[in-house]
């Protein structure tokens, strides 16, 4: 999770969404690339997120009933 500004960012899409509200703000349009940015930075969180958690699985699978 990410926080930008006061708004919690929890998903790609509530980004995207937090910068479509803010686009006629004083920020300018360079928010717009720098939301790009910071989603790609959020996938690739996730990516590793899920790497991580898959490698643990391999390593220590789920004890059976």
């Amino acid at each position: 999770m990410v926080t930008f500004g006061r708004r919690l960012v929890c998903t790609h899409l509530d980004f995207l969404l937090f910068i479509c509200e803010r686009e006629n703000s004083s920020l300018g349009p360079r928010v717009a690339e720098e939301a790009v940015d910071l989603a790609s930075l959020l996938d690739v969180a996730n990516e590793s997120r899920a790497l991580k958690v898959n490698r643990c699985m391999l390593v220590s699978p789920p004890a059976r009933a």
